[in-house]
């Protein structure tokens, strides 16, 4: 098996991990929207969700 460090695409690997990472807090601040604060918070971060999901897609079509 070859692995190579420097044949990945870093930046790839940060765009799903951020992704990832973005729908998790997502699902747990959901969770948690029965305080007004968290539910207001939640709909303030989903224009990053958005450049998240459209930089990720964006990058699969490269």
């Amino acid at each position: 098996m070859n692995f190579n460090l420097s044949k990945i695409n870093w930046r790839k690997v940060g765009l799903y991990y951020a992704s990832v990472l973005s729908v998790v807090m997502f699902i747990s601040g959901w969770l948690a929207a029965s305080l007004p604060e968290h539910f207001v918070a939640n709909i303030l971060v989903l224009p990053i969700y958005f450049y998240i999901w459209e930089a990720t897609w964006r990058s699969r079509k490269k």
